[in-house]
């Protein structure tokens, strides 16, 4: 129960006015009558006169704030305006019938009660990570309604370098901490006053890798259908790659794709007649982009022959390789190297010959030339005196030659020996000499040997006898 009184002068009353009203009940009189009601007869017997509403102030947790007048009620103004001030770490968040407004004005007619509602200041940051040379956008929330955020380099930075809910960086090329607070209030961590932080981490700059060592590379004919490529990984970027493998026959002016989604290709048969270009591509699955390999550059087997390959000492031969290059001989003393084009048998035996590109040196390509000697036939035996119109025998007991001679107005051979006897016969035709040399070849027919036995033809008649008388 409460009693409502609205005359200024306290009304004339006896002790049968309010017979039953407890003495202890709200009072409530003029402002500015209460000494005057809390004197006069009979109403000094209420103990709880009020000549204005009363205001109660307070908070959900003292520790986390208060709260102030900033302007309190007169009997002249009934206007109150009041401030919800937050502690160090806090920050308010409204009054109990949920009203936002700080500081806080109102009309003041009757008891009334605030309450302000303060919580800890919480600011969502999340950590990102970027490409290398990209630019970041970091976003800052948190629980403070309208806050203003201030961006820091670093903790004991005094001005801050932007303000705002984002901050977008430029281009970064290494890991980069920001550091963040809200105008007006402060963030803490287990009570300490600090700047919440975010830290942008920077993947490193994607780099495609080599993919052999050695550079050119020679496509080996010991191994024509397998070869490995991918040594040295590609690095950088977020680690989790994608392949794609390119090809090129002009010179790099024109690619081509030739397989995908392996580490490794496979060399086959391709490479046999062109040299070709190699590249790996490397693409980024976390969208660090798309890089190339060091490019290899794949030469095909050098093709080479030679006019001879068996040749004698002291003979030369040419040589064609199918591109520029050196020549080196296993033993310069079976065969020695003249030009880049011409060769000479020195002594017999088997020499290899390794024919190197100049364009890559792994590039090689092997001939073997085999060095013959002279053959050496025993010498033509027979008879050396032929009478004119018979025939003589002559041999020799290396077999395999060849029987000529020189003048078939003096001789002719009327039978030749078969391969492996070396006879010859021949008949003298007319008086006078005649050479007959016995030919020796080796295999190939260019180194030869010979022998020659001189033959007398005679007159076949028999000389004539002069009988005289001696007187």
């Amino acid at each position: 129960k409460e009693m409502y009184v609205n005359a200024v002068n306290p009304p004339v009353i006896d002790s049968a006015t309010f017979t039953n009203v407890p003495r202890n009940i709200p009072v409530y009189v003029p402002c500015g009558t209460k000494t005057d009601y809390e004197t006069a007869i009979l109403w000094d017997q209420f103990t709880n006169i009020i000549d204005r509403p009363a205001i109660i102030l307070q908070v959900n947790n003292t520790v986390l704030g208060r709260v102030d007048t900033i302007q309190a009620y007169t009997c002249e103004n009934d206007t109150v305006i009041i401030a919800a001030v937050p502690k160090s770490c806090y920050y308010f968040v409204a009054w109990d019938d949920d009203s936002t407004s700080n500081p806080r004005t109102f009309v003041l007619s009757r008891d009334t009660t605030f309450t302000a509602v303060f919580d800890s200041i919480i600011i969502a940051l999340k950590d990102t990570i970027i490409c290398y040379n990209t630019p970041a956008t970091v976003t800052v929330s948190s629980n403070v309604p309208s806050a203003v955020y201030q961006w820091y380099s670093s903790l004991t930075d005094l001005t801050p370098f932007h303000t705002g809910s984002s901050y977008t960086t430029s281009n970064l090329t290494s890991d980069s901490t920001f550091y963040i607070d809200i105008l007006g209030s402060d963030y803490c961590i287990n009570g300490e006053i600090i700047r919440q932080s975010v830290t942008v981490t920077v993947y490193d700059s994607l780099i495609g890798g080599s993919i052999v060592e050695v550079d050119p590379y020679c496509y080996n004919s010991i191994h024509p259908t397998i070869e490995y490529f991918g040594e040295e990984l590609p690095i950088g970027g977020s680690g989790n790659y994608s392949y794609q493998w390119q090809s090129s026959i002009d010179s790099a002016k024109t690619w081509t794709e030739i397989g995908t989604g392996k580490q490794t290709y496979t060399l086959s048969g391709e490479l046999e007649h062109k040299t070709t270009l190699y590249r790996r591509v490397v693409t980024d699955k976390y969208g660090c982009g798309t890089v190339f390999s060091d490019t290899l550059t794949v030469h095909p087997v050098p093709t080479i022959s030679a006019k001879l390959t068996e040749i004698c000492p002291g003979v030369t031969t040419q040589v064609f390789p199918n591109r520029d290059g050196r020549w080196e001989s296993s033993d310069s003393n079976i065969v020695d190297i003249i030009d880049s084009s011409t060769i000479v048998g020195k002594t017999p035996g088997t020499a290899k010959l390794t024919f190197y590109d100049s364009l890559a040196g792994s590039c090689s390509a092997p001939l073997s030339i085999i060095v013959t000697a002279f053959p050496d036939p025993e010498e033509i035996t027979g008879d050396k005196v032929v009478c004119e119109g018979k025939e003589v025998v002559l041999s020799n007991t290396t077999p395999g030659g060849v029987w000529t001679h020189n003048n078939d107005n003096i001789s002719i051979i009327t039978q030749t020996n078969a391969p492996d006897k070396a006879t010859v016969t021949l008949k003298g035709e007319k008086v006078g000499k005649s050479f007959v040399t016995y030919t020796v070849a080796n295999g190939n027919g260019l180194c030869k040997s010979k022998r020659t036995f001189r033959l007398k033809i005679i007159d076949n008649t028999l000389p004539k006898v002069i009988i005289g008388i001696k007187r």
